[in-house]
């Protein structure tokens, strides 16, 4: 083989390689798009049933939800036998000659539609007698009964079920499904129930386990929500903390029985606690707490076992439902546990007596590592409610004060917009790990000029971070244990504009020979007289 030809040959390989390459990022950007585009299209379905359901049957959409997952969950054990074959492999397993696979329900009758019906609930109640995991669902009675809600609602249950198909696997049904839950728990009347978007929960597991030792460790990783929801919040964490032990509290049983229907769609098991999580928890036993509770003013109702065990001398008595389940929620975790937990702003800087109680007590017993301030539409667009994330550990303090952090670290999150302008999850992860760098930074410039802001807290005057900030132990206990992240922020500093010297010289300039023409005609003027 002379020269020539291994060059051509060579030029080839390359040509080659990067044509794959090329056809792979294509590749990717149209699954991207598909993805979005399958998942939207069967919102955009469930979203037209929910107005004839909301006139015949509820407003409480997650009925409706649990209706189509119910019937979601009996058409994928018909087809496969069972959940764990579908699990198993959803390609393989399919029951031979024995599909359901109607497409266009429209044209079934009212017979036709109930033996559908009759067909998919046999085999699910035969299948819950052995399987463990279908057990909630046991006993579960459709609130749908007219067929022309059910008709639609089948249909969207077909879509869904083929969505597997489409990507190779049970993730797109998944991602699916819970975006139906979400739209069903942001349109209730009643909103105190907030859902955490997955890519920052995702952000928050690896601020959780910044050292590795959750992950670096061959014992399973105890991680609990004390009042889950949508199950979200577990669902993303065992993502990332694979070998995890799951826990979770909800009383609210409809939810109950949504999020364990999305539970069995992402094939992770949790321990679910049968009562509510204040008359049913454990005290430090959780390596990581996520939380996120409902937001509600609510007091503890009487002659309530909420308060057993009593509660620290220091706090007192504490009347508030969300104030308790703060504090419950904390005394959860485990030594060197972690948490974060999901607040409304209020309650970082309320002055009543009680939320200024419970704010020393957290100050004081844990260690507050940061306040994270979430975007202002974080839950849904137009929200009203702003919201931050306490990351809180319980650490073993063998030299007492010594050992704590002696400030508290904010952070503004800021996500990407649609203008494509990039925000600043990921600068998060990187000023994370050098905190104690850029307060010593902050400590510094404070020593050389300080400016008040509005709350005239004292700031560096020559600080330019405008997404992070710190604030020391002694200023927060000045100000009454206020832990709202704005009231510690530096004011903006002016923006001065400076033209260039050789413009303003020859505005100078021009603004003289106007001066002098001026001049000129008003001595010609003088002279005529």
């Amino acid at each position: 083989m002379n020269f020539t030809e291994i060059l051509r040959r060579e030029w080839q390989s390359h040509t080659t390689q990067a044509i794959k390459g090329r056809i792979n990022m294509n590749k990717e950007a149209f699954t991207n798009k598909t993805r979005e585009e399958l998942i939207s299209g069967a919102i955009r379905e469930f979203k037209s049933v929910i107005d004839f359901y909301r006139m015949e049957y509820s407003e409480n959409l997650i009925l409706l939800f649990n209706d189509l997952g119910y019937l979601l969950l009996c058409r994928l054990i018909h087809e496969y036998g069972t959940i764990k074959k579908w699990k198993r492999d959803n390609s393989d397993f399919r029951r031979e000659g024995d599909s359901l696979g109607v497409k266009d329900f429209s044209l079934q009758s009212a017979e036709e539609i109930t033996s559908y019906l009759n067909k998919l609930e046999y085999n699910f109640r035969v299948a819950t007698e052995y399987e463990d995991q279908l057990a909630f669902l046991k006993n579960y009675k459709l609130t749908i009964k007219k067929n022309s809600v059910m008709r639609p609602i089948l249909e969207i249950v077909n879509e869904l079920y083929e969505l597997q198909d489409r990507s190779g696997g049970t993730d797109l049904l998944y991602d699916a499904v819970q975006r139906i839950l979400e739209l069903c728990i942001n349109n209730k009347a009643e909103k105190s129930r907030y859902i955490l978007p997955d890519e920052i929960i995702k952000y928050l597991a690896q601020i959780l386990d910044a050292e590795r030792k959750f992950t670096n460790t061959d014992r399973k990783v105890s991680i609990l929500d004390p009042q889950y929801s949508s199950g979200n919040m577990l669902t993303a964490a065992s993502g990332y903390f694979k070998n995890s032990q799951l826990y979770g509290f909800e009383s609210d049983n409809s939810l109950k029985i949504s999020a364990q229907i999305l539970f069995i769609l992402a094939n992770i098991d949790v321990n679910t606690g049968e009562e509510n999580f204040l008359t049913n928890r454990l005290e430090k036993r959780y390596d990581i707490v996520l939380a996120n509770p409902s937001f509600t003013n609510d007091p503890v109702p009487e002659n309530s076992n909420v308060y057993e065990p009593p509660l620290p001398e220091e706090l007192g008595h504490i009347n508030g439902k969300y104030n308790l389940f703060i504090v419950r929620t904390l005394q959860a975790l485990e030594t060197e546990g972690r948490s974060a937990i999901i607040v409304p702003d209020n309650f970082l800087f309320s002055s009543k007596k009680e939320n200024m109680e419970v704010r020393k007590w957290i100050l004081n017993t844990y260690l507050v590592e940061a306040i994270l301030s979430l975007p202002q539409d974080t839950f849904f667009t137009n929200a009203t409610v702003a919201s931050s994330i306490l990351i809180i550990s319980n650490p073993m303090m063998l030299g007492g004060w010594k050992d704590r952090m002696p400030y508290l670290f904010f952070y503004q999150m800021k996500p990407d917009n649609s203008d494509g302008e990039p925000g600043n999850y990921d600068e998060l992860l990187y000023v994370w790990n050098r905190r104690d760098e850029y307060y010593k930074q902050w400590v510094q410039l404070s020593e050389r000029s300080l400016l008040e802001n509005y709350n005239n807290i004292k700031t560096p005057e020559e600080w330019d971070r405008v997404y992070f900030w710190f604030a020391d132990r002694k200023t927060v206990k000045e100000s009454k244990w206020n832990m709202l992240p704005g009231f510690y922020q530096p004011p903006k500093r002016p923006e001065l504009e400076f033209e260039a010297p050789e413009i303003l010289l020859h505005d100078v300039i021009q603004e003289q020979k106007e001066l002098l023409e001026a001049l000129e005609k008003l001595l010609e003027e003088v002279e005529s007289l």
